[in-house]
């Protein structure tokens, strides 16, 4: 079932209630976890609507950069959190959020663009 905001449409269970995109986050998580040379960051099972990841090899910046070029909008840098960069060892993260009126689609044209970075990067 879906419904119409703004011209964006909004998935909803059966009943009419909203998604919750914290119902997604096993299954976001796993979908990107799997994508080859993907470094997620953070507990995968506890967390918000929120996830941190990297690409081997490829700054936060460019895959931000890329993504942005193909309409899909991502956090990428320190997030306000250079001293845990800093202690993790890494130079940023990039980081999506989740929220009611995304879709599986979307999700799914993530990862597609993801592996598209990777081949881009290569």
């Amino acid at each position: 079932m879906a419904i119409e905001v703004n011209g964006k449409t909004i998935e909803t269970d059966d009943n009419g209630n909203l998604a919750n995109p914290q119902d997604w986050n096993e299954d976001v998580a796993k979908a990107l976890a799997a994508i080859d040379d993907i470094q997620m960051v953070g507990d995968l099972e506890n967390h918000a609507p929120l996830l941190s990841f990297n690409l081997a090899g490829i700054h936060p910046h460019d895959v931000a950069g890329f993504l942005n070029e193909a309409g899909i909008a991502i956090r990428a840098g320190h997030h306000c959190t250079q001293p845990l960069m800093d202690l993790l060892g890494i130079q940023g993260t990039c980081r999506i959020s989740l929220a009611v009126y995304n879709t599986r689609d979307e999700i799914d044209r993530l990862k597609e663009k993801l592996n598209e970075v990777r081949q881009f990067f290569k």
